[in-house]
Parts: structure tokens; sequence; C-alpha cells
């Protein structure tokens, strides 16, 4: 699919503070988002895929590839009403989208790295590396409203946030099939998987952008989506990220019935933790 596999590139960020430290891959965190039927897709969430039996996090035995594919499994038909994740007959294809960074989460990334650089998995799927983490930095509540519009026009150089959403949007639509036209096996689903490394603000950043695009919840609605399926709010970085792209989709494509509620479904501590407005 030479539209989107180029731009899955790989760009290494500095740490920022406050983005919170992952452990192994928690069934907890693990989510089914949305699912294709016609293209057999599903966008999935967790935190850093590594394996709860790894003794070095850096080798590929640390990925967590099998527990993916359960957890893909159950959580599809569960929150998703699918089966397609556990067809004896055909394995799902991985496309892990890892909002990471290279410095702050670098032993989960060298195991991901690790584990589909090697032969053997290229048939099972690859790893994509979108970091985020720089949008959120100043509130928009810290600027003059006069100012958010031309903000929003160019303030995603990193993120990124519309132009992933898109990708995410076009990826889910055309399915394994689209994305590997020659691939002599068709009818193959598609697990889609974002995460970070906590599975929790960037995660969240990402999937509600996702969500807040793709479906008619509000934004109150779509946050607390993620504080339920994270088990807390995402931090004060991806929280302004979402208080901006908000923003954003008010002034391109006229989503929202009110400027204002793009800063009312959170509070945040400076540069720490949020909780979500009831």
């Amino acid at each position: 699919m030479p539209s989107l596999l180029p731009t899955l590139s790989v760009l290494l960020l500095t740490a920022l503070p406050g983005l919170s430290s992952g452990t192994n891959l928690d069934p907890n965190k693990f989510h089914c988002v949305s699912y294709n039927a016609a293209s057999q897709t599903g966008v999935f969430r967790s935190n850093m895929p590594v394996s709860v039996n790894s003794t070095n996090i850096a080798t590929p035995s640390a990925y967590a590839y099998s527990e993916i594919k359960s957890y893909a499994g159950t959580q599809g038909k569960e929150e998703c009403g699918t089966s397609a994740f556990t067809k004896p007959d055909v394995e799902p294809y991985v496309l892990e989208l890892s909002l990471s960074n290279s410095l702050d989460d670098k032993n989960g990334l060298l195991a991901s790295r690790a584990f589909w650089s090697q032969t053997e998995n290229y048939a099972s799927g690859r790893v994509a590396e979108w970091p985020i983490g720089l949008a959120g930095l100043v509130p928009p509540k810290d600027v003059p409203k006069f100012k958010w519009k031309s903000i929003v026009n160019n303030m995603w150089e990193v993120d990124q946030l519309p132009s992933r959403v898109d990708s995410i949007q076009e990826i889910t639509k055309l399915g394994y099939a689209g994305l590997f036209p020659d691939s002599v096996v068709k009818n193959r689903p598609l697990i889609v998987l974002i995460h970070c490394n906590a599975g929790c603000d960037r995660t969240g950043e990402m999937i509600g952008a996702y969500r807040y695009t793709t479906t008619n919840l509000s934004p109150k609605e779509m946050y607390a989506l993620d504080v339920q399926e994270c088990g807390r709010a995402p931090n004060y970085y991806s929280t302004h990220a979402l208080e901006w792209y908000c923003i954003w989709e008010f002034y391109n494509s006229g989503k929202g019935e009110k400027l204002e509620d793009c800063i009312g479904f959170a509070e945040c501590e400076p540069f720490g933790d949020c909780e979500p407005i009831e």
C-alpha cells in the first residue's frame, strides 16, 4: 500500500517529563476500540507489549506476541462482538503502532524491534513507530482564544494527530488485503495495536482523538472512555493535546456544538495528573 506504509516511519524523540512507565502487557489495559467487519480489522489499545515471562526485556523472547493474539481474541469478542481473531484456520496479522519514544521506553522498544526484525516473524506482522508527546505542553486555557485557530493549524509537526487518525481510518477500511494486495492470503484478520508504555497517556491521546473523529461521542464521553479503559486519566500533556485536537476538529470539520466543550472535560495539575470533570 504505497500511500500509507512508507509513512509508518521511525522518529526518535527525547524523553519528556511526566511520561508514565509501564511493566508487562496488562490484560486489564488491552481493549478493542473498534472493528470493521468488511475488512476484518480491529483497532486495539494496550500498554507496552512485553511478556510477563521475560527475563531479558531487550530480546525477541520478551515480546508478548502470543499474549497479543490471545487478548485480541478475548477482547474482540467481548468488546467488539467479533470472533474474527480466534479463527483456527487463519492467523491474524499484527500491525503494531508504537507511540513510545527511544529514551523513556527504550527496553520495550528494543524487544519490539528485535522480534519483528527476525526473518521468521516477517509474515506475522510489523511495527511502526509513531512517537508523540509535544502537542499538550501548553493548555488552550493559557492561550488567548483568538489565537486558537491559527495554533491548531500549525502545531502537529511531531504528534501529527490529524494525519495519524486519517491513516488509522484508512488502514481499518482497507484491512490486510488492502495493505498487502500481492499476498496470497486475502481473508486475513488484521490486529492494529496502538500503545505507549503505560497504555494511558499517549495511548489515551491517540485513541481519544481517533474515537472523537470516528464516533458521535462528545469530548467528555470520549475522555471518560480513556479513563475507564486505563484506570486513570491521561496526564497533563496528553489531556491538553486532546483539548487542542478537539479544537482542531471544531475549526476543520465543524465537529462539536460549542468550542468551550473542548476545554471542559478535565482539570489538570501543572505538568501532572488530571481528573475528569463530571
